[in-house]
């Protein structure tokens, strides 16, 4: 990091203490043209990424839905499938895409977000644990597979006996 703090010094001829330093976007004659087209360029392939998975996720929802050969459970397992995917989408977008974007692109127009910057640190490294977390609490097995795990607790499922009867030769 030092490496790179010596460099943007002699470069750039400044000192930033404190925050992101992804690229400089004002130069003495405006904008950096570079730096302005590939973070916008970062930005537009984001946009359809997560316009193809919405449109995917939507699509999706409708076939299950509309099917008619599926049963009433698989159905249900196949909803609960879905559910459990946008929220392992959603959790990125929040936790890794929305801050990368208020950090990189929101500087070029001069709209930094302060809040942002200083937790954005924070949501990316709680992004990992909570990805499955997500996934965890939306399936119901391994919900109760956490709790068996945590409480140590584990219901004996009721099934069938069996018995053997024999006949006595006394």
């Amino acid at each position: 990091m030092l490496r790179m703090r010596g460099e943007f010094i002699r470069e750039f001829g400044r000192d930033i203490q404190a925050g992101w330093v992804v690229a400089e976007y004002w130069t003495d004659d405006g904008y950096n043209l570079i730096a302005v087209c590939a973070s916008l360029a970062v930005d537009v392939i984001g946009v359809a990424i997560v316009t193809v998975v919405i449109t995917l996720a939507a699509l999706t929802y409708s076939h299950i839905s509309a099917a008619f050969s599926l049963s009433a459970q698989t159905r249900t397992i196949q909803m609960q499938l879905l559910k459990a995917v946008c929220a392992q989408t959603f959790i990125p977008l929040v936790c890794v895409a929305i801050p990368y974007f208020c950090n990189t692109t929101l500087p070029i127009f001069g709209c930094p977000l302060p809040l942002v910057t200083e937790t954005s640190g924070i949501a990316m490294s709680l992004f990992p644990s909570w990805d499955p977390l997500a996934v965890i609490m939306l399936m119901s097995p391994y919900r109760m597979g956490l709790r068996t795990m945590v409480m140590r607790y584990k219901e004996n499922p009721v099934g069938p006996i069996s018995t053997a009867v024999t006949e006595s030769k006394i």
